[in-house]
């Protein structure tokens, strides 16, 4: 190729991003020179009209992008953990032309105003504009997605969506895919605050739709997500409190290949040019959760029951009825996998557990087809975690429950049915109507609410099991000092980053909650949940007396 022609492409190029550079990019500045007196700011408002729309395009902080919530007005800025410039970042503009950014002096960015989600006011402007924003400053992650329909239950709306990962040492800084997302829950559904299930995707070279595996903040690659709200915990960390409590649990189960829990992560999300608040990240129970497998024809061996509502309806009349539930369905419970190497056995299989588990109460069948450490170890924790949304009535002695998964497995001891428990928003003392520490911390769960009550009252073995089991748990798992430190973790994330009281302020009008976590810390859960686990010691053994109990009115006041 000619040198004078090379030589006239290079300088084409570099006139158009100089030109670029002069017109979008304004020089790179830091927060500590972008700040000005109270005197000054204002009068650079004076001398400048408002403009009548946003002078800003793009914002960038020490070359990460800073996300803006056009309904809010409100820029959202991640800090990266541990990064030294973090607090005094290095600012780059995007805008009409070259624009100035300034900042109140007033305004520091330390970690009460942080934690405070105190918003820093800045405006930016030019010659002869301004235009004021607020800055909102978070230590979790971001999320932004982004759809032209509404988002419904019922059937999947296409987005694009974006995650911020802030942690130190990520490999993957920002991930952008395409996705399908769906409105998820049955009563927390009707909530103002939504959860949702997204499915990630991306277009192969040919064109096609494919599962866009991402292994999002640190967890599993996956492509299936839940983004969970929170909506009916005032002090949030129920959720994913439980599931880290049952995560370490079920690790500990020597039968089983993998853990039967979800990872969650807290971030912020923004949808749709709007800041929709603080929500857990979390992945599935699935197949790869549990360790499930395909055949050489694409197929499964073993298979997951999500269990919705209570098992009775569709084993109170026998196994054969299958005139009135002809498949599983039409029973109110939903058979996960799909492509099931034989799905009629498989049915037929359930059936017959279910039958002879709740029906006949077969104490030889259930240890013979129960994977026994998943089942003691999930009637532990309902009773730790005052989890009565997983059983039926009191009055109901068939030992029924519902919102828990009975997978198929194949185990260290063979194929077995293996429990494991979701849904904790309805955990730790909230009762049926949502409100918080109304029921006391020594509130037993009856024995004769869940099938381990069948074992429990006709196999000595077992009760020694279930004693022995609950004090190996407490010793680690479920020791005070995990306990401890897990609550401190979701207090660092819930609270520390600002991220509850932008919540807060965003939906407190708009839910059913009423009591906001005035404190701001977890104080009042961790006495709440340490004299739970007092009474659990009590009752499984491990202390002789009985613990005092909370004082009454210092129960009746934090329940207000």
């Amino acid at each position: 190729m000619n040198r004078n022609y090379v030589a006239i492409i290079i300088g084409v190029i570099s006139l158009g991003l100089f030109i670029f550079a002069v017109i979008f990019i304004t020089p790179q500045t830091d927060y500590r020179h972008a700040r000005i007196s109270e005197e000054k700011y204002s009068e650079i408002i004076a001398n400048r009209k408002e403009s009548s729309k946003s002078l800003l395009q793009n914002l960038k902080f020490n070359d990460h992008k800073v996300y803006y919530a056009k309904k809010n007005n409100t820029w959202y800025y991640s800090i990266i953990e541990n990064d030294q410039n973090a607090k005094n970042p290095r600012i780059k503009t995007y805008g009409d032309g070259p624009l100035n950014i300034s900042f109140k002096d007033s305004q520091d960015i330390n970690q009460e105003t942080i934690a405070n989600a105190t918003p820093l006011v800045f405006i930016a402007y030019n010659d002869d504009y301004y235009y004021e924003y607020k800055l909102a400053i978070t230590t979790l992650p971001i999320i932004q997605i982004e759809h032209e329909d509404e988002i419904l239950k019922e059937s999947d709306v296409n987005i694009s969506f974006e995650l911020f990962d802030n942690r130190e040492k990520t490999i993957k800084r920002t991930t952008k895919t395409a996705g399908k997302i769906h409105i998820r829950g049955a009563s927390t559904a009707i909530a103002d605050k939504k959860s949702y299930r997204i499915n990630l995707r991306y277009k192969s070279p040919g064109e096609h739709d494919r599962n866009a595996n991402e292994p999002l903040l640190g967890m599993r690659e996956d492509d299936d997500w839940i983004l969970y709200s929170a909506s009916i915990d005032d002090d949030k960390l129920r959720n994913n409190l439980c599931e880290k409590l049952w995560y370490s649990a079920s690790q500990d189960n020597p039968n089983l290949e993998q853990a039967t829990g979800v990872e969650a992560k807290w971030t912020e999300v923004i949808d749709n040019d709007e800041y929709k608040g603080l929500y857990a990240l979390t992945t599935t129970i699935d197949e790869k959760t549990l360790g499930i497998k395909k055949n050489s024809y694409g197929n499964y061996s073993n298979y997951i029951i999500k269990k919705n509502y209570p098992w009775k309806e569709i084993i109170i009349d026998g196994i054969d009825n299958k005139e009135k539930y002809p498949d599983i369905e039409h029973a109110q419970y939903e058979l996960k996998t799909s492509k099931i190497a034989d799905k009629e056995e498989a049915e037929n299989k359930i059936r017959t557990y279910l039958y002879k588990t709740f029906i006949l109460k077969d104490v030889n069948y259930i240890k013979e087809n129960t994977e026994i450490i998943s089942l003691i170890d999930m009637s532990l924790f309902a009773n730790m975690t005052m989890d009565y949304d997983k059983f039926a009535a009191e009055n109901d002695e068939t030992g029924d429950y519902k919102n828990t998964y009975l997978a198929n497995l194949e185990t260290n001891n063979g194929e077995k049915f293996v429990y494991i428990p979701w849904d904790f928003d309805a955990t730790w003392g909230i009762s049926w109507d949502y409100k918080p520490y109304h029921a006391p911390p020594n509130s037993q769960i009856s024995d004769k609410s869940f099938i381990s009550s069948t074992l429990r009252d006709n196999d000595s073995a077992y009760k020694q099991k279930e004693t022995e089991r609950y004090a190996r748990l407490r010793n680690k798992q479920w020791s005070n000092e995990k306990l401890e430190q897990i609550i401190n973790e979701q207090e660092k994330d819930i609270f520390k980053s600002g991220a509850y009281n932008r919540d807060y302020a965003a939906w407190h009008k708009k839910t059913d909650a009423e009591n906001k976590n005035k404190n701001n810390n977890l104080d009042i859960f961790k006495t709440y949940a340490f004299k739970r686990l007092e009474y659990m010691d009590y009752w499984y053994g491990l202390r002789e007396d009985e613990p005092e109990p909370l004082d009454e009115n210092w129960l009746n006041s934090v329940a207000e």
